[in-house]
């Protein structure tokens, strides 16, 4: 007899915990496989899914009402100071819509994660992607407009900001790099749940959307009218920003109801996408009726 077993890390914590956690701990598992192959975006994109990691991403995904499919943690998430007020919003929503909970030990969880050191809870949630919407734009509204948008960190960036300037959603239009990809998310800092992120096929298809509701499309443009004091912007109104090496497309400065530049003084002859968002967000914020 083995007067000295190796102590079961799991041992009695299933009996702790207030939510019906599983304990997973082999690579094969075709749960923990799946839930794997998520961290590819196409795979993601397939089943209609995206993978959250960390307290604050899936603090944030909860409180915006998220419901996951899969709540996923190792054992030093149970150690985190946060995990006592994470769980209280997974049961919230565990009582709404029953998931399944998954314990994995902290080996499984790095393999799993996109990141070095991670905190050992994530969830999987049905995205809350919005592709070609049937409804009509808020008619008085300010919406983002990202064309073409390929790093995340912009994008991610351009999220937050359209969110602290309280714009009514995000549009992705044509090809754009993934809104819900780890670093994308990552430098939302939990925007991305806070307001609806709009995808469309193209420039044109978006525009469509916008006119239904008579909101004009305003382009960033090297080429367009410089801003001054003396310029009237107003809402409502579709900001476009395009990609950060081309700019926006010839289609879309063609579809333009409006160009706007950006006056820059000194010697640098364009500004990154995401600092030319955050001051045009901001500018036509303040033509609210609140600020004038």
């Amino acid at each position: 007899m083995n007067k000295n077993p190796v102590p079961d890390p799991f041992r009695g914590m299933t009996r702790q915990m207030e939510l019906p956690f599983k304990i997973l701990s082999s690579r094969d598992n075709a749960t923990y496989k799946h839930i794997k192959s998520l961290r590819q975006a196409k795979k993601a994109h397939a089943a209609g899914l995206i993978l959250i990691e960390g307290f604050r991403q899936v603090e944030e995904a909860l409180s915006a009402g998220i419901q996951p499919q899969w709540l996923i943690a190792s054992q030093a998430a149970q150690a985190h100071e946060r995990w006592p007020a994470l769980q209280v919003l997974a049961k919230t929503c565990f009582e709404k819509n029953a998931y399944e909970c998954v314990l994995l030990d902290s080996r499984l969880f790095e393999s799993l994660s996109a990141t070095p050191s991670p905190q050992g809870v994530a969830i999987v949630a049905p995205s809350p992607l919005v592709s070609s919407p049937a409804g009509n734009p808020d008619e008085r509204g300010l919406y983002l407009v990202l064309e073409g948008i390929q790093d995340p960190g912009n994008l991610g960036t351009m999220i937050r900001t359209a969110d602290a300037f309280a714009f009514k959603g995000v549009i992705l239009a044509g090809p754009t790099v993934d809104p819900f990809g780890d670093k994308a998310l990552r430098s939302a800092m939990g925007s991305t749940f806070h307001l609806p992120i709009f995808q469309f096929p193209s420039i044109w298809e978006a525009k469509n959307w916008l006119a239904s509701s008579q909101i004009p499309l305003v382009a960033a443009d090297l080429s367009g009218e410089t801003i001054t004091r003396s310029t009237v912007l107003t809402s409502p109104a579709a900001v476009a920003i395009g990609n950060e090496g081309g700019g926006l497309s010839s289609e879309a400065l063609a579809l333009a109801d409006r160009r706007l530049k950006i006056a820059m003084p000194g010697q640098t002859e364009s500004l990154n996408a995401a600092v030319a968002a955050a001051i045009l967000c901001h500018l036509f914020t303040l033509g609210r009726p609140e600020f004038e």
